[in-house]
């Protein structure tokens, strides 16, 4: 065990609501410029990034404990949702969004829609500076409350082929 002055002891615990778990030995202390890791709770994700695994908190040389930035919150993906996608073209536009997929108004995580046109019929679609003809487009609702592709805009056009 370090001797006083050489470490910190308990690092802070966070706030029930991040839903981190610190990865630390009871009754034990921590030398300075070491860290500690937090977790997610078991099938929680960082809501800042999915693919995140921990961060940390550092003890410096004061004995106090360094978190660089606010506490990170973790979240159940039922937890994370996206805006209802828009509406179909006007013009003979369709998609497999139904009612029963609306949760208040908003679309859960991970849910596809997917547009399509009539007979004889394309989508013209613009993401970015991109601009396709197709026969269908599917938008998935993100993990950082997007759809992708982003920044849709569907017309529908008659059939270029």
């Amino acid at each position: 065990m370090a001797s006083p002055g050489t470490a910190c002891i308990e690092p802070p615990l966070p706030p029930n609501i991040t839903n981190l778990v610190p990865h630390y030995e009871p009754d034990t202390t921590v030398e300075f410029g070491a860290q500690v890791k937090y977790t997610c709770l078991d099938g929680y994700f960082f809501g800042r990034d999915k693919e995140l695994h921990s961060v940390n908190v550092t003890c410096q040389d004061d004995a106090t404990w360094y978190l660089s930035g606010d506490w990170e919150t973790c979240y159940h993906p039922t937890e994370r949702l996206c805006y209802d996608p828009p509406y179909p073209s006007y013009n003979g536009g369709e998609y497999d969004w139904r009612e029963e997929h609306f949760r208040g108004g908003k679309t859960p995580y991970s849910t596809v829609v997917t547009y399509t046109c009539g007979l004889g019929r394309k989508l013209f679609s613009t993401i970015g500076q991109s601009e396709t003809i197709v026969d269908s487009l599917a938008l998935t609702c993100k993990w950082d409350w997007t759809c992708n592709p982003s920044a849709v805009i569907v017309y529908i056009t008659s059939d270029l082929s």
